[in-house]
């Protein structure tokens, strides 16, 4: 009975190592897949072209230069907005409102500092995770004195990743 037993044996084995089953069991593993960066910017078509850019909250965009139309020679500066699910360079966090007495405008040196003191007071709230502990830059999105008299008095508050990177998705609550 045991040479039967071993008899047996010896011939599945035989059987199963020479390809003859088809229902033979594999194993298989897989890597854990490793989150990835982007360099590829998305195109202007992705999103929408914004000549005078007033910041919100939660806004992902990049700074483009497109070129002029045919009549007029040259390059311009645009804030793409982007879908934050699109490779994008920065997300705006907060917005600030300058504590101006009149309309008369303070001076670009006067709102970066303003805006020195008060973005990274705000960047924990959004993030998740202090800002000098963080991964992520500061960057401020301030109006020029031509669009402070139109009415555009905002200063953005943004995030953006100092190695270059485009960031995929938003960076609410991600605690980097």
């Amino acid at each position: 009975m045991v040479a039967r037993v071993c008899l047996l044996a010896a011939v599945l084995s035989t059987v199963a190592c020479s390809g003859g089953r088809s229902d033979e069991v594999t194993t298989t593993t897989t890597a854990e897949v490793a989150p990835t960066t982007t360099t590829t910017e998305a195109p202007l078509e992705a999103g929408q072209q914004i000549f005078v850019y007033v910041p919100q909250v939660g806004d992902c965009f990049d700074r483009r230069k497109i070129e002029r139309s045919a009549s007029t020679s040259g390059r311009t500066d645009i804030v793409l907005k982007l879908d934050c699910s699109l490779p994008h360079r920065n997300e705006v966090y907060a917005v600030l409102d300058y504590p101006a007495s009149d309309d008369t405008f303070p001076g670009e040196k006067t709102l970066e500092t303003f805006a020195k003191q008060e973005c990274p007071r705000r960047f924990e709230a959004y993030v998740g995770k202090q800002y000098e502990l963080s991964d992520l830059e500061i960057g401020y999105q301030l109006p020029d004195s031509a669009n402070w008299r139109r009415g555009t008095q905002k200063i953005g508050c943004y995030v953006y990743d100092l190695s270059g990177n485009r960031l995929v998705g938003s960076v609410q609550g991600s605690a980097r």
